[in-house]
């Protein structure tokens, strides 16, 4: 937790699968109760640096309550008196057909 206590800006804000949009206290919060899910992996990931914000994008799978779930993210970064942290999250459900 500590990471992104220190990787996320003062005014982060995360846009979860289901729409809610939370910011860093409530994110901490979340995080600080574990993730409930096992068997965690990530792909497709793109680090698109742009001067002094860079943009991530990827995808992360893993299994919660025996189901496995897949979700796309977009990070945004900014470089602030020569640190990056986090300014802004987007987590998208995959759904398979």
């Amino acid at each position: 937790m500590e990471w992104y206590r220190e990787h996320l800006s003062e005014d982060f804000v995360c846009t979860l699968a289901d729409g809610q949009r939370i910011n860093k206290a409530e994110f901490l919060q979340r995080t600080a109760k574990g993730p409930g899910v096992t068997n965690i992996t990530y792909d497709e990931i793109d680090v698109r640096p742009l001067g002094d914000v860079g943009l991530v994008h990827g995808a992360t799978h893993y299994t919660r309550d025996g189901s496995p779930v897949s979700r796309r993210y977009a990070d945004v970064w900014h470089s602030r008196d020569g640190h990056w942290r986090a300014i802004a999250a987007q987590i998208t459900e995959v759904v398979t057909a």
